[in-house]
């Protein structure tokens, strides 16, 4: 592959990462979910969510997981605050795109707390014949931590 051919093909692992990612949060209809799964390696696919029990071995495993997040999630619709996305070539039919992602919970009345998240990701595409495939996502929320307890003024005196 020549360098400009490179970057064409680059270009196009960062177009199909932010659909996939639009797929996901913005448009999580039937139609959706088939362009996601239509996307994945059916025999290499990993991922790697932002909780304890999101991590699928498999495509099997993915959609337990993700038939649960929609069920979770049926009243809640988002949109993408900021994005940005970084491709990187890692082999001769492989590269990664990493990046963040913010959205935000938009509500359709009035709430007391909004859904957000400000999160990290890497996607790791192989390249089969004219088209990418997903073999592995890893995505992770930067959630701020709590603030730690102050200790007392007089406990460092001894």
């Amino acid at each position: 592959m020549g360098r400009a051919m490179d970057q064409v093909l680059l270009q196009e692992a960062v177009e199909l990462a932010r659909k996939l990612w639009h797929a996901y949060i913005i448009e999580p209809s039937d139609e959706s979910v088939q362009f996601i799964v239509d996307t994945m390696d059916p025999q290499n696919l990993s991922l790697i969510g932002t909780g304890k029990h999101e991590l699928y071995v498999n495509l099997e495993a993915f959609f337990a997981g993700l038939e649960r997040d929609q069920e979770e999630a049926q009243d809640i619709t988002f949109e993408i605050l900021d994005e940005y996305y970084e491709p990187r070539a890692i082999g001769e039919d492989t590269c990664i795109v990493f990046g963040t992602l913010w959205a935000r919970e938009r509500p359709d009345r009035p709430k007391p707390l909004l859904v957000e998240m400000d999160t990290r990701f890497t996607l790791v595409f192989r390249r089969e014949g004219d088209r990418w495939l997903l073999v592995h996502l890893h995505r992770e929320c930067q959630c701020p931590s709590p603030p730690l307890p102050r200790p007392p003024p007089d406990a460092y005196v001894h």
